[in-house]
């Protein structure tokens, strides 16, 4: 697993390539076309890249979040938050 966000943003980036590879050498009626999961079910092809695509936003958000946290960990303390 990545380090730092940098190694996460390029393990990212790099986990990005193959599937914007096979999508870019689809024709519309493949999205169609039932596939097999990796865990065994049939779906079509575009629920698949759905879900890849989804789950690619989900780790960018992450890293995002761990950046952002990271970034201003100064201003960050141990006050308790305000009672609603």
């Amino acid at each position: 697993m990545p380090g730092n966000a940098a190694a996460a943003t390029r393990w990212l980036r790099a986990s990005q390539e193959p599937l914007a590879a096979v999508l870019a050498a689809l024709v519309d009626s493949d999205l169609d076309t039932p596939r097999k999961t990796n865990w065994g079910e049939w779906w079509p092809c575009h629920k698949i890249f759905t879900t890849l695509i989804r789950e690619q936003v989900h780790h960018g958000a992450e890293i995002s979040l761990l950046r952002d946290l990271y970034r201003n960990r100064g201003t960050l303390g141990s006050q308790a938050l305000p009672r609603q």
